[in-house]
């Protein structure tokens, strides 16, 4: 027989052990007890105790872990153990107020975070408030109500200007490892994500018809790689072969296996960061990551005049809102210059037309 497993809950101040052979078990013992609990003070007419954490672990394991993607997954865990918990997670569930909520979200905006990044706090904490309330643990939502403001205002992510992605295509060369120099050349000639970029294969090139062809997407669990499908469907995409890029491939060009790795594995988490280090120790990459590279990338690709749907197929963003919305600062400046032209062209018709007039008169 397996080993049962067993958590500790504290439920009304007091100490509750609970087990099961899963965690599934487990999670469905807690929500059981806290019911239970919960129809023996009906006459002080009092919700049972139970701590933010004890719930959310429960939620999170029973109710999200399994309907979403892996990497949202992780996402929700980091959001969870990284901000969640600090901050609520020794709170009763039931006497976590608005005002409480409110307090958090000022924290997060002093701390400078971007107004998307507490967007996705509030998603998950209103989803676990809600799923308590099926439970009949507390009456009201307290993450949903109309005074819970925080700042919507984005740090807009920069490209590099000409001049400074110009002093970095130059200065790849001054990185010692192919490996190190090909996490920064495919984000900024290719416009890849990072675990694009880390689920490349030999396989994926199409070198007849010049094209990366994105199949695959590696994601971290506990520093080891894992391999997924990207981001979105339309994150499986064919990229045209920039010659630069070529350039740097070639030399090292083999029949297949990874090109970032070992050829067998994907880079490991801890590997990907020395990496990292080494190359911010031989090329001034002026504060910009990775993504900022891929940023760099589609936006020139935008202001050379490609179309939209096009810009798209490339970034692999699902939604053509999404590439018209992050690249509107771009496309603003060519709007600007074709209305600077356009201006130009009706103040030489109207010199001709009124010159016209004159004549007639």
């Amino acid at each position: 027989m397996a080993n049962r497993k067993q958590k500790r809950i504290e439920i009304d101040g007091v100490t509750h052990w609970v087990s099961g052979q899963t965690e599934k078990e487990i999670i469905a013992s807690i929500i059981r007890l806290a019911r239970e609990t919960n129809n023996t003070v009906v006459k002080k007419s009092t919700k049972p105790k139970v701590r933010f954490r004890d719930y959310a672990d429960s939620w999170f394991l029973l109710y999200k872990q399994r309907k979403v993607k892996f990497r949202e997954a992780q996402n929700h865990q980091i959001i969870l153990k990284k901000h969640l918990y600090p901050f609520f997670g020794k709170m009763d569930l039931a006497k976590v107020g608005t005002e409480d909520i409110q307090l958090f979200y000022n924290q997060k905006v002093d701390k400078g975070y971007a107004g998307s990044t507490i967007h996705k706090m509030e998603t998950i904490l209103k989803q676990i408030f809600r799923s308590a309330i099926e439970d009949n643990l507390i009456e009201k939502n307290p993450a949903i109500s109309t005074r819970l403001s925080y700042s919507k205002r984005e740090e807009r992510r920069e490209p590099l200007s000409m001049e400074k992605a110009i002093a970095l295509f130059n200065a790849l060369g001054n990185i010692p490892r192919v490996q190190d120099r090909l996490l920064i050349a495919f984000p900024i000639f290719a416009g890849t994500r990072r675990g694009e970029t880390l689920g490349l294969r030999w396989e994926h090139i199409d070198w007849i018809n010049r094209f990366l062809c994105i199949r695959q997407s590696i994601y971290y669990e506990n520093g080891k790689p894992n391999v997924g499908r990207p981001k979105t469907k339309a994150g499986i995409r064919d990229i045209p072969l920039d010659n630069l890029l070529a350039s740097i491939l070639i030399p090292i060009k083999k029949d297949m296996g990874y090109i970032i790795g070992d050829g067998v594995n994907p880079m490991t988490e801890c590997a990907y960061r020395r990496s990292w280090e080494r190359i911010k120790s031989h090329i001034n990459l002026n504060g910009k990551t990775a993504h900022h590279l891929r940023h760099t990338y589609i936006t020139f690709a935008e202001s050379s005049g490609i179309d939209l749907k096009t810009l798209q197929a490339i970034a692999g963003h699902a939604d053509a809102s999404t590439t018209l919305n992050r690249y509107a600062h771009q496309r603003k400046d060519i709007l600007k210059g074709a209305g600077e032209t356009l201006n130009k062209v009706f103040s030489q018709i109207g010199e001709s037309v009124a010159e016209n007039v004159a004549n007639a008169k």
